[in-house]
Order: C-alpha cells, then structure tokens, then sequence
C-alpha cells in the first residue's frame, strides 16, 4: 500500500481485532491497533493509548501510519 510505503510502517493481523503495528526496514514491532468493543484503538509498546478511538478501522490505520512513522528506522537491538 503506498501509505505504508510513504510511512515506513505497515500493520500486520495478529488475529482477529488485533493488528501489530511493524517498522518495515527493521522488521520490528512499534505498536498495536486493537479492536474494543466496536472501536478501534492504537497502543504503544507500553500499553498506552496514543489516540482517540476509531469507529472505522481505515481511518485507525491511516491515523496509525501516521502516528508510528517517527519509529519507521526502529530495529531490535538484539540484532
């Protein structure tokens, strides 16, 4: 998808209403877009909300892509 492109994050189906939020060049988790109730919600690594929520999943993710870019360069520090 070209946003995911432009952004350097993709999403990624964990299972249904979860999706990890992954810097594509490391190949390294940043975040979380989860389903609650009939929203949607997008979660640090530390569990914390970074948005309001999202009665659509589209606009969560592109909301998503945007708020996760500055992490686009993350990598595992173990590798």
């Amino acid at each position: 998808m070209a946003l995911e492109r432009e952004y350097g994050v993709h999403f990624e189906k964990i299972e249904d209403g979860v999706y990890g939020i992954v810097a594509t060049a490391g190949d390294v988790q940043v975040g979380w877009c989860r389903q609650q109730s009939d929203r949607w919600v997008l979660i640090d690594m530390d569990e914390k909300p970074v948005s309001v929520e999202f009665e659509d999943f589209g606009i969560a993710k592109a909301e998503g892509l945007r708020l996760f870019a500055h992490l686009a360069g993350s990598g595992n520090p173990g590798h």
